[in-house]
């Protein structure tokens, strides 16, 4: 049992990173659910956080070359294959211009293999970002000249941020006039049904009043930022 507490659940980042770790979870345990409680969610599996974080850092990305422009068709993590924003989610690609998901992900991955396990939240100085995190956006608009130019870092949180990729891969949130959707539950649902609430989709029995988010996604430039979100 993974119980997760005192998360912002008006944070997509925060939000999509519990559904990658999620995600990770089912890839071992096929009965695993999630719910989420007032101020935070419980992952029902017989893997610890610190298990699920480990095979995580434990493999360097690897990535397919063939892909769409500068962008790669696919890339892989531990057991779990990253291609949505070419195929399941592709609004949800926030990054642009030198940033693309080849050079991202590596990048990540090597700050969340620096910084271990401890503290999944934890900051650190990072110079990509994928925009899903409220706590840590830039972009040369909000600095006044190019971060790319100046090798410029800003404090990030790179664990919320590979798991939120993750999360996109497995739950593809609702992204409609510049607006990201999603909702919670306080039913513990295994994987799939999991994925159908979070986009909207209601299931008998299963009770998402007031549980809808909303936030807003703004342009920057070339990159898009998500706001925190407002309950419906």
């Amino acid at each position: 049992m993974i119980t997760l507490e005192n998360l912002t659940l008006s944070n997509p980042g925060e939000v999509l990173a519990v559904c990658g770790l999620f995600v990770l979870a089912t890839r071992q345990d096929r009965k695993a659910t999630l719910a989420w409680t007032d101020n935070g969610a419980v992952i029902d599996t017989e893997q610890t956080l610190e298990e699920l974080l480990q095979s995580v850092i434990d493999t360097p990305p690897t990535c397919d070359s063939s892909g769409v422009g500068q962008e790669p068709a696919q890339i892989t993590l531990g057991n779990v294959t990253l291609d949505w924003w070419t195929t399941k989610a592709p609004r949800s690609k926030f990054w642009a211009g030198r940033v693309t998901a080849a050079s991202l992900i590596p990048k990540l991955h090597n700050a969340c293999q620096t910084l271990g396990i401890a503290d999944w939240r934890a900051s650190t100085a990072c110079d990509q970002t994928c925009g899903i995190d409220p706590f840590a956006v830039w972009t040369a608009l909000d600095l006044g000249w190019s971060p790319n130019n100046q090798d410029a870092n800003i404090a990030a949180r790179p664990w919320i941020e590979l798991l939120a990729i993750i999360g996109v891969q497995g739950f593809s949130p609702v992204i409609a006039a510049r607006q990201l959707h999603y909702h919670l539950w306080q039913t513990p649902l295994t994987l799939l049904p999991a994925r159908l609430v979070f986009r909207g989709a209601s299931k008998q029995g299963i009770s998402i009043d007031n549980q809808h988010w909303r936030a807003t996604v703004l342009k920057k430039g070339k990159f898009s930022v998500t706001q925190f979100a407002n309950k419906e």
